[in-house]
């Protein structure tokens, strides 16, 4: 899928909700890496990377471009930046349906943190890169957040990248 076409999805099938999109909107933002290196959560193909710092990167999905995909724009809501910080003027609301895919350890962590509770009964969130074999990263997070939270109800989809699916 090019950018833009997933939220695209999403915005179609709840096209009566506001679709909050948390990104870092045309950067890769390798904030954090630090600690997945050191508790050897990343590929050693990712251990190259210089930590802490964010590079842009020309592939990644600009707010135009999903703007485009995705009308009407007044449901969209846009949050710019480094989650779990981007998050807070979200505290009220309420999810359906989340889908993470951000790789790292901590904000992984801090997503399962913020939407869980969030969830309306029978919401969802996508873990993508659970069942990844270079990156153990999300299934480290989802382990321990069920170590701190208690059993959640899980749904493995057979996809390449072996996303989870957990259900409120």
């Amino acid at each position: 899928m090019a950018h833009g076409d997933f939220a695209k999805e999403i915005n179609r099938c709840f096209s009566d909700r506001k679709l909050f999109l948390y990104d870092t909107f045309g950067s890769y933002c390798e904030r954090g890496i630090g600690f997945d290196i050191e508790k050897g959560l990343t590929p050693s193909f990712a251990k190259e990377d210089s930590p802490e710092v964010c590079e842009p990167i020309a592939s990644g999905p600009t707010i135009a471009a999903i703007k485009e995909k995705c009308p009407p724009p007044e449901k969209l809501v846009f949050r710019n930046g480094y989650f779990p910080e981007t998050a807070s003027p979200d505290v009220g609301e309420k999810f359906a349906f989340v889908s993470l895919d951000i790789s790292f350890y901590k904000p992984t962590y801090a997503g399962l943190e913020f939407f869980y509770p969030r969830l309306h009964d029978g919401g969802v969130i996508f873990l993508h890169d659970y069942n990844d074999k270079d990156w153990t990263n999300t299934k480290c997070a989802v382990r321990d957040f069920e170590k701190a939270s208690g059993p959640l109800k899980r749904i493995p989809l057979p996809d390449e990248s072996g996303t989870l699916v957990i259900v409120k």
